[in-house]
């Protein structure tokens, strides 16, 4: 078989965006719906926060997916994410946003 050309290797990434983003996309509606059905039903809160646990744990592996596609280390998104994080607390604290 041999190298992948480059059309086929950028095929192969393409395909695999493709296949992380319907799957995010997913894990967000799950997430979605079992906040909206647990502050619904309260007796179902505690099944619906392990839901909604499992589907978040889903969607961060499969943004760890992602990042690795384009060859791009998860740990780098994970310094820049912190940092936009403490960044976005500071102006919810201070009022500016």
């Amino acid at each position: 078989m041999g190298r992948l050309t480059a059309i086929q290797q950028e095929s192969k990434m393409r395909v695999g965006f493709q296949k992380t983003i319907t799957v995010m996309s997913s894990e967000v509606g799950d997430l979605a719906k079992s906040i909206l059905y647990g502050h619904l039903d309260e007796q179902m809160d505690i099944a619906h926060r392990a839901e909604a646990k499992i589907a978040l744990s889903d969607l961060i592996t499969q943004c760890r997916v992602m990042a690795e596609l384009p060859c791009t280390p998860f740990e780098e998104l994970m310094t820049i994410g912190e940092d936009r994080f403490t960044e976005r607390a500071r102006e919810c604290k201070s009022g500016i946003r």
